[in-house]
């Protein structure tokens, strides 16, 4: 493949994806949710969202929904929206605090503003906040709901029996700590998508050995792993080390020996 041939496939394909993985696959949500059913726990502040990336899809086929029921100002049908999918995300945090802010509830509210900040970002390889600055808005409605933002916080862990009763305690522990939410989760997340692509498209996949494997944006933007990979052959021998670049997909991962020039194109998205 030339590689001038190969960059316009691959930007083309890669848009292709990034549009599929922001919509998602999965569409199916929990339409039995409805907000009666969970209004005293989300009024006290203990809703959580715990569902991570297995959700995603459905978070993006929901957000729509979820958008326009903020700008219609209907709370107690968005927090049954947002509860139905239950994805850790920051935005569907900041609808919670929104709601709970609107319908008087301001301690919960303070509690899903912060939890926001820890959960999943929207604007992280592509955005999805929807038209919203989210960690701006958040600012201004914990100064609203009466929060101290720089006020020192001590709290016990989430695993000792006070704070894990405690939903105040245990926003703050997870405002402190703050587990996998953090660009570099992102990008190892990123990197286990790549190694699982160029494992796709090898003869004998369980045999794949890494190393040298990174994340980097190409000089468009686009989200990279990059590496070597070295699996057996139809012969059972080891074929030796080359190196790959991978865009998220088997149909988006493209090992050394399958393109002419390949330096060229490792130049523009491993370097």
């Amino acid at each position: 493949m030339h590689p001038c041939i190969f960059i316009l496939l691959l930007r083309r394909l890669t848009s292709a994806v990034l549009i599929f993985l922001l919509c998602g696959c999965a569409t199916t949500l929990d339409s039995t949710v409805r907000y009666k059913d969970i209004s005293q726990e989300f009024s006290s502040g203990q809703l959580r969202l715990k569902c991570e990336t297995s959700c995603s899809g459905a978070w993006g086929y929901s957000r729509s929904t979820s958008k326009n029921l903020y700008a219609q100002r209907r709370w107690e049908d968005l927090v049954a929206n947002v509860a139905r999918v239950g994805f850790e995300a920051d935005l569907a945090y900041f609808y919670l605090g929104r709601a709970a802010e609107e319908l008087g509830y301001t301690d919960a509210a303070s509690i899903y503003y912060r939890l926001s900040r820890t959960a999943y970002k929207c604007d992280g390889f592509i955005n999805n906040c929807d038209g919203l600055e989210v960690e701006k808005e958040v600012s201004s409605a914990l100064t609203r709901v009466g929060y101290s933002q720089a006020e020192p916080v001590t709290v016990t862990h989430a695993s000792e029996d006070t704070s894990s009763k405690n939903p105040e305690a245990l926003a703050l522990v997870a405002e402190q700590e703050s587990p996998k939410r953090d660009e570099e989760w992102r990008k190892q997340s990123w990197m286990n998508k790549g190694k699982d692509a160029v494992r796709a498209k090898l003869k004998d996949p369980k045999s794949a050995e890494f190393r040298n494997v990174y994340f980097n944006r190409g000089s468009d933007g686009t989200p990279m792993t990059c590496g070597e990979v070295n699996a057996k052959n139809s012969f059972s021998g080891y074929s030796g080390w080359q190196k790959f670049i991978s865009a998220g997909s088997a149909e988006l991962t493209f090992l050394e020996e399958e393109v002419a020039d390949f330096w060229q194109v490792w130049n523009i998205y491993c370097t």
